[in-house]
């Protein structure tokens, strides 16, 4: 995980040109999910108004680091299973 952090949370974000890297970046993991790490990446910038901007194109390049090492991002799937199905009747909303 520490290669992770360093890679994702200092490399990619120290690029961008409008975080400032003192105080420096910090990526921290914060559980793991049955399809999801989460992770929260602390930054800061000179300006309050450019934060939206900065966190978009940081997710933005997350997101091509991401494909470009193969990492995929996994989808949840449920599998419904129907007993008798063709005894089953539309229910009337209006009932």
């Amino acid at each position: 995980m520490e290669g992770f952090q360093t890679y994702f949370g200092i490399r990619l974000t120290q690029q961008h040109p409008d975080v400032l890297n003192d105080p420096p970046p910090e990526v921290f993991l914060l559980s793991l999910g049955e399809s999801a790490l989460k992770l929260q990446l602390n930054a800061r910038t000179d300006n309050f108004r450019k934060k939206f901007r900065i966190e978009t194109t940081l997710r933005g390049q997350f997101y091509k680091a991401f494909l470009s090492e193969g990492i995929e991002i996994p989808f949840p799937q449920r599998a419904v299973h129907l007993s008798n199905a063709s005894h089953a009747t539309p229910q009337d909303p209006e009932k």
